[in-house]
């Protein structure tokens, strides 16, 4: 449950916004292992509400939304090599709001099946996957995935997969009014990549890298624009998205220390690839709120119970108009957690304290929507586990 205030934009004198969420959700899950054989059932029960309410702009109504979800799957072990991964899958979602003009709902069912391979000296690594869904009862476009590891060497793995993509619109695309769309089509398309991986240690030091590139030819792509009075979801007729992502981490054990060091890099190009009329600015231009570069870094330190971190964000330039002539300014910023690991008979517990933007930088996500300034949090998780006597 939740209750917050939502903050005016630049272009108020004041704001009056509210938002209240009430989520409730269950899942269970049942494991059978037998010889060669593994089975698994999960269930799912997802409930959701909101709540907005902004007296100044004479707003007020309520979505609830419901997800059940359950699966089906089994996994046979053939030798040390293969194995085969097979099962089924259903969605029903429905969602109820004062602007939807009836009460929506999306019923998907779908059988996947996997094939996974390992040599025996351990140097190949493939697994090949396959998915047919139907939506409301009728066949959607089959979809994909094949994917290879080869380990170069004892500390070089090379990678690569490529697949088919379908994406069905969400209920809010279709039916949120103001600004559903019923005449949104699928995305369809398809995406491949490919990477290194260095993984070796140096004494104390274990150092790990990963370099990724990727492409994806995408048709149909849906995006929210903004609008004169409210967004709305369309759809660009081709869109390429490519780019270069990275993960590096340092760790080393000092004692009773753990220290860890890691930086994340981004390279994004979506670019838009078909025009829509004859001098369309938007042609080979960057997606909207889609920052060409972006990264973080991170430092912790862990002594026992006690982890101390720093992390650092960076997001470059986000075009906030199709033509790529507006833009929202990079940002960065800064924040610390703290975390305490303890035990109370049978329960253990995780103490957490953050502190966000702890520059207090000041900055949009959203074109006229400040972010909030230096921040606290606080918390306590709760596990409690009682093992049976078997």
């Amino acid at each position: 449950h939740t209750d917050r205030n939502i903050p005016p934009t630049l272009l108020q004198d004041q704001g009056s916004a509210q938002q209240e969420d009430q989520n409730l959700r269950l899942t269970t899950e049942w494991t059978k292992d037998r010889d060669r054989w593994t089975h698994q059932l999960r269930v799912a029960y997802f409930q959701e509400g909101l709540l907005f309410d902004d007296s100044i702009a004479g707003i007020s109504d309520l979505t609830r939304a419901q997800q059940l979800i359950a699966e089906g799957e089994s996994r046979l072990r053939l030798n040390a090599s293969h194995s085969f991964n097979f099962g089924l899958h259903n969605t029903f979602a429905t969602a109820d709001h004062p602007n939807f003009d009836n009460s929506a709902q999306q019923n998907r069912f779908a059988l996947f099946a996997s094939h996974s391979f390992l040599s025996i000296n351990k140097k190949w690594q493939s697994q090949v996957s396959a998915r047919t869904e139907w939506l409301d009862g009728t066949a959607v476009p089959f979809t994909f995935s094949a994917g290879v590891d080869y380990r170069v060497l004892s500390w070089l793995m090379a990678k690569s997969s490529f697949s088919r993509v379908y994406r069905i619109p969400t209920l809010n695309d279709l039916y949120w009014r103001p600004g559903g769309n019923t005449d949104l089509l699928p995305e369809e398309g398809y995406s491949g990549e490919i990477g290194l991986m260095v993984h070796d240690r140096f004494g104390k030091l274990d150092f790990t890298s990963e370099v990724t590139a990727y492409s994806r030819n995408i048709d149909n792509w849906i995006i929210w624009m903004p609008g004169l009075s409210f967004w709305q979801p369309q759809n660009i007729a081709s869109v390429w998205s490519r780019g270069i992502e990275s993960n590096t981490q340092v760790k080393m054990q000092l004692g009773k220390v753990s220290f860890t060091l890691g930086l994340t890099t981004n390279y994004v190009l979506s670019t838009n690839r078909e025009a829509s009329s004859t001098n369309d600015q938007a042609l080979n231009k960057q997606l909207i709120y889609t920052p060409i570069y972006n990264g973080s870094g991170r430092i912790n330190l862990q002594y026992k119970k006690l982890s101390v971190g720093y992390r650092h964000n960076y997001v470059g330039y986000r075009y906030t108009s199709t033509d790529n002539t507006q833009f929202l300014p990079p940002y960065q910023l800064g924040g610390f957690h703290f975390n305490y690991r303890s035990r109370i008979k049978k329960v253990s517990c995780l103490w957490t304290l953050q502190i966000n933007n702890v520059w207090d930088t000041s900055y949009q996500v959203l074109s006229n929507r400040p972010m909030p300034g230096i921040q606290f949090m606080g918390g306590i998780s709760l596990r409690f586990h009682r093992p049976t006597k078997h």
